[in-house]
């Protein structure tokens, strides 16, 4: 998904070159509303993922085997593309230590900008807390993303980070996007 908040001329006349890389193309408002849908979808990964670690701790107390439950998710009305990603791995734990670094970040920008606009995340913050808490999410200045261009390129992808924040995309490869 490519998301883009320009002038909607500006949009259409992009549109074959945006569409090198990305499907769908949407126009989501003005100036600022692109970056606005980028971080909150980020948001709400990382509280699906509090969702996830919820579900998982409940399940272990009911005596519920995590890898099963996140099987059985994925094809019920819990099913979420957090879900899915978490349920290949059989663990809510390994994978959030696995991209910590950029759910840590991520939340870390949501948050400061929410701040500075004088908003809150209301009922995301709990969820969100709960995978990345406040005083450790801070985003690294010096990330170096060269392990994954090294993992884009070892699949044939082309790997765009998308500036001020460093937010990475490997375009066409589902698994490779923070």
């Amino acid at each position: 998904v490519d998301v883009f908040a320009e002038n909607l001329a500006n949009v259409e006349q992009a549109r074959p070159v945006l569409a090198s890389y990305g499907d769908p193309i949407l126009h989501v408002g003005g100036l600022g509303a692109g970056q606005w849908v980028k971080l909150i979808n980020n948001t709400m990964f990382a509280a699906q993922l509090g969702v996830l670690r919820e579900a998982v701790a409940f399940g272990n107390r009911v005596g519920v085997d995590e890898a099963g439950l996140l099987q059985a998710v994925g094809h019920g009305s819990g099913a979420s593309r957090a879900a899915e990603i978490v349920g290949t791995r059989g663990s809510v734990q390994e994978f959030i230590d696995s991209v910590a670094e950029f759910i840590g970040k991520d939340v870390a920008v949501v948050r400061q900008i929410a701040a500075e606009t004088g908003n809150d995340l209301g009922l995301l913050e709990p969820l969100i807390g709960s995978v990345v808490h406040a005083e450790s999410d801070r985003p690294s200045p010096n990330l170096d993303p060269s392990w994954i261009e090294a993992r884009a390129a070892s699949d044939g992808h082309s790997v765009w980070f998308d500036a001020p924040y460093d937010l990475a995309v490997a375009p066409n490869d589902p698994d490779v996007a923070f």
